[in-house]
């Protein structure tokens, strides 16, 4: 049996199972004839049972009354069950650090180490079980969730949706059909997430809206956010009214889900679909158990182990990476994009100045990729005016800046590299330092002055831009070159190619050469 750095194998749990609800400030409410604790219409309860040895099945009761009239009371009664799993729970994985054992559920792995069945036993009967299987596209994209229980040995489909994406933007669903008739359940409409963009966060808090097809909640619906970008509440668009709420706990639990739609609408905590089967947020990477705080398997840039990590003043530290960690165990002052471990705050940043980084870094790649496409355009129109040396010497500076500008979206977007990110007080007029690792182990690292965070937003990203150019082996005194020196490439930042004053000059003197040598 292999087992990997950071693993939770064994999880103690309360003897206790508890209950959160609401209910009207005048209300009487019990549950299990015991009295439940009431403060401004939230409700909680906890009842005691012996889960030492096996998990246990928690039949429970509220009862709720309220007085409606002279000596008369209304009366509420919800009967429900919730399952207490043993303690201690043992957690199992297999010899690649998937989880292939949690609670009542296993699961079924790929050689790609992608989740590709879950299954739940009941009781000893087989009665109750039931299965979820998931189907990729060769690019490792959900395209399908079929969900099955067990009835008198058969395996029988509840529910099968093909899951429809996004051409553009990874791992996004824009909408999901039946599999059996191709019947539309419900479409998506996605707009600018939480960098401003369409993607820097990845989606995160960029869900406008959710169009229902069947049911009783059946049209648009507005979708309201927190600060990280959880869903907190749904609005009908037809009236206006309030139709799901959603409350989480510090790690994205499901404290509580109210409103004809609340379970109806699959995309919840961090903007991601939440399966409620099992209770688990599924990424586009990875799959999240908020109940633990953990990814169910590590991430794809696999084991780190203790890594020698350079630092920019000299010297190395030890850097213990937990790849099974979720959202940097920060979950109320961060959020993930994809599910790939991809910063090291190294110093303390408050969430608006962590925010401010990851909208300037995501703008930074946006400008990268449109500034990618004018040099391919750049190039093909150069190559057809004349295959003098001018025009060619032209070519291969704008292909060395391609270059660049490709490995910059590749840093901003490589899940197996690490950016570490630092913050000082830099003497003169230093907004920020690149320290470029030329190892492949080691982390590359980005020091921001104080005063960066001052900065305009267009200032922030010339400087951002500047500094990860750095990565890419980029200059700051060769002035002989500025298709190499990092200060004059940040005004692209900004500036279209074409009125790049540097592309300007050698074109034109490439024109005039060639129509010297009468090329």
């Amino acid at each position: 049996m292999v087992i990997f750095a950071r693993q939770l194998t064994t999880r103690t749990r309360r003897g206790c199972g508890s209950g959160l609800g609401a209910a009207m400030n005048a209300a009487r409410v019990s549950v299990n004839t015991n009295q439940a604790y009431l403060k401004h219409r939230d409700l909680r309860a906890e009842l005691a049972m012996d889960n030492a040895a096996n998990r246990v099945w928690l039949e429970i009761t509220r009862v709720a009354m309220v007085r409606v009239g002279s000596g008369h009371f209304g009366v509420s009664n919800i009967t429900g069950e919730k399952l207490v799993l043993e303690s201690p729970e043992l957690l199992g994985y297999e010899k690649d650090g998937n989880l292939v054992r949690h609670g009542r559920w296993v699961y079924r792995w790929d050689a790609e180490n992608r989740r590709v069945r879950g299954m739940s036993y009941g009781a000893s009967d087989r009665a109750g079980w039931r299965r979820v299987d998931w189907a990729y596209d060769a690019l490792g994209r959900r395209t399908r969730q079929t969900s099955c229980v067990l009835s008198n040995g058969v395996w029988v489909v509840t529910d099968d949706l093909n899951l429809v994406r996004d051409p553009v933007w990874f791992g996004r669903h824009v909408a999901e059909s039946s599999a059996t008739n191709h019947a539309l359940v419900r479409s998506y409409v996605w707009g600018l997430d939480l960098s401003e963009t369409m993607d820097g966060a990845g989606g995160v808090g960029g869900l406008l809206w959710v169009k229902q097809y069947t049911g009783p909640s059946v049209g648009a619906h507005f979708c309201a956010y927190d600060g990280n970008g959880n869903i907190s509440a749904l609005i009908a668009a037809l009236d206006g009214a309030e139709s799901a709420r959603y409350e989480y706990g510090p790690f994205g639990e499901l404290i509580r889900l109210t409103g004809p739609m609340g379970k109806g609408n699959p995309f919840r905590f961090s903007t991601k679909r939440t399966h409620d089967t099992t209770d688990l947020v599924l990424y586009e990477y990875r799959v999240y158990s908020p109940s633990t705080g953990r990814w169910l398997s590590r991430d794809p840039i696999a084991e780190v182990g203790f890594a020698l990590v350079g630092r920019p003043s000299g010297g190395v530290r030890s850097a213990r990476s937990n790849l099974y960690r979720g959202i940097g165990n920060h979950p109320l002052s961060a959020f993930d994009r994809l599910a790939l471990y991809e910063y090291e705050w190294e110093d303390i940043f408050t969430h608006a100045e962590k925010q401010a980084i990851l909208n300037s870094i995501a703008r930074v790649k946006q400008r990268a990729l449109a500034l990618i496409k004018q040099m391919d355009d750049n190039i093909r129109k150069l190559s057809k005016l004349c295959p003098c040396p001018a025009y060619g010497k032209l070519i291969k500076n704008l292909e060395h800046v391609k270059r660049i500008l490709e490995g910059m979206v590749s840093e901003i977007e490589d899940p197996g590299r690490n950016l570490e990110i630092y913050r000082a007080d830099f003497p003169g007029n230093i907004m920020a330092d690149y320290w470029n690792s030329s190892v492949p182990w080691y982390d590359d690292t980005l020091t921001l002055d104080n005063g960066w965070f001052h900065q305009s937003s267009d200032e922030k990203d010339s400087t951002m831009f500047h500094e990860i150019t750095h990565g890419q082996g980029t200059e700051d005194e060769d002035f002989s070159n500025p298709y190499n020196n990092a200060h004059a490439l940040e005004s692209l930042m900004h500036i279209d190619k074409e009125n790049w004053i540097h592309f300007r000059s050698d074109k034109r003197m490439a024109d005039r050469l060639c129509s010297r040598t009468g090329s």
